[in-house]
């Protein structure tokens, strides 16, 4: 971020993150001074499948060994972190959290629907905002390329009626009618 203000003169900028990048965003908006005029400015925030309340299967970390696989795990010190620190994250940015829900599950296969959500008891509630997306074919992996996450998070990021056009014409529901 501080190359870009600094060599591009970016001043204003939208972050979106997908699963660990949406809690390295959080870390990043509780340690970095809001003020500061070595960093854009940060406008809105999309989390996609973010566990931050942590990922409960031990199936997962039996395969993870990077180190920081075990900051996932619910309760630990890394994930802990945000939540004490939130006090420092600016009052004024906006927050989409987007989960999936694969068939039955809780789940997108990966992350509980609940621990994505659990960034509302992180972020200033006046900003905040959740949308689930569902089907038994979502995955973890697959929901940052998912047509209906594409249309909540340009809804969110920059206020197009249908999520792709400035008119209706072209909507998104209606090229969904035509891709079936």
């Amino acid at each position: 971020m501080h190359y870009l203000r600094v060599k591009h003169n970016v001043e204003n900028v939208n972050v979106v993150g997908h699963s660990m990048g949406g809690l390295a965003l959080l870390s990043y908006l509780e340690d970095t001074p809001a003020k500061s005029k070595r960093y854009p400015k940060i406008h809105k925030f999309v989390a996609i499948a973010s566990p931050f309340e942590g990922i409960d299967k031990a199936d997962y970390f039996k395969l993870q060994k990077d180190p920081a696989a075990h900051d996932l795990k619910k309760g630990s010190d890394a994930l802990q972190a945000l939540v004490k620190n939130k006090d420092k994250i600016p009052t004024d940015i906006k927050m989409l959290a987007i989960a999936g829900k694969q068939g039955k599950t809780d789940s997108d296969g990966l992350v509980r629907v609940d621990s994505v959500f659990y960034v509302k008891n992180i972020f200033p509630r006046i900003n905040y905002q959740q949308r689930l997306v569902k089907g038994n074919n979502i995955t973890h992996s697959g929901l940052h390329e998912n047509l209906y996450v594409d249309r909540y998070t340009s809804q969110f990021l920059w206020n197009l009626p249908d999520g792709f056009h400035q008119n209706n014409k072209n909507s998104f529901q209606n090229g969904l009618k035509k891709n079936k």
